[in-house]
């Protein structure tokens, strides 16, 4: 391959023996290169193949305005969600979190560091998501010098929910879709509306019954460990949402001859009931 221009001194833009512009990838591999050298295949940790030219102009602009680091950061930890969990990844995420880190690092420069209210659902339902997640914030503040709070490791883990390959099947969204509408229809059913769609304890259920949608589909059910003391405190305490998960129950029996555990229930429970409350709050107010 031949170099057409250092990006930075971890991207290239080279041109392949089949005469096409593509980016390469890799540690320092910028380093004291020129125009018109070659580059040797070993030096290369990650190819893109940018068939679009606003694709390319957009990774040429991202390592044009931000550190090598950045590029670094998000490649090791792709090769960790890979090589630890086995995860598919469309080549996009390498962008979009260079891009985020960039962004977050920015963000707490400036004083404006972002809450994170699902970072404990993500480390419950997506506990191999919230791991690459906590794995690259450690990695972030390390290159940086800076300690950036975890509530990043909850936006760096929806790269990873979203950037997976089979996230990106159009039939497999539309499930998804359908899925997490039927059980809020079941909910607004139940519950006599739950119309208040603007407040944060609603994008926070809908948000959880999407997880719960996708875990549905994959087959792969949060497990019942120890809890069961818990979930007769709280099934005692709200007897009010049985009827309610035992309508989602039965939907999710004929849809997937699956059962609802008692640790999907008992969260389905609490945040049901975070939305009530919330909106008595706000009647009342």
């Amino acid at each position: 391959m031949k170099l057409i221009k250092v990006l930075n001194n971890s991207v290239l833009l080279v041109v392949n023996d089949s005469g096409q512009e593509v980016i390469v990838m890799g540690k320092g591999i910028g380093f004291g290169k020129k125009a018109g050298c070659d580059v040797r295949e070993d030096e290369i940790q990650k190819t893109f193949v940018l068939k679009e030219r606003t694709a390319l102009q957009n990774i040429i602009r991202l390592a044009s305005e931000v550190d090598a680091s950045y590029f670094e950061v998000a490649r090791a930890t792709i090769d960790y969600a890979k090589e630890k969990y086995g995860m598919v990844l469309h080549d996009h995420i390498y962008l979009s979190l260079t891009d985020h880190l960039a962004s977050a690092v920015m963000r707490f420069d400036a004083g404006k560091g972002m809450h994170n209210v699902y970072l404990e659902e993500l480390r419950i339902f997506n506990p191999n998501e919230y791991d690459v997640g906590k794995y690259c914030l450690e990695m972030l503040c390390a290159a940086t010098g800076r300690e950036i709070p975890k509530g990043e490791i909850g936006y760096i883990a929806f790269h990873f929910i979203s950037g997976q390959s089979e996230n990106q099947n159009e039939s497999y969204e539309q499930s998804v879709m359908d899925t997490a509408r039927s059980i809020m229809d079941i909910i607004r059913y139940d519950r006599g509306g739950l119309t208040n769609r603007e407040n944060t304890s609603y994008a926070r259920l809908y948000t959880h019954v999407k997880f719960l949608a996708e875990r549905l589909i994959k087959g792969s059910l949060v497990r019942d460990e120890g809890q069961d003391f818990l979930y007769n405190e709280i099934t005692t305490a709200y007897p009010q949402y049985l009827s309610c998960t035992e309508r989602i129950n039965s939907f999710v029996k004929s849809k997937f001859s699956l059962e609802l555990t008692k640790q999907e229930v008992l969260y389905l429970i609490i945040q049901i009931h975070r939305v009530e409350e919330t909106r008595e709050e706000t009647n009342n107010a």
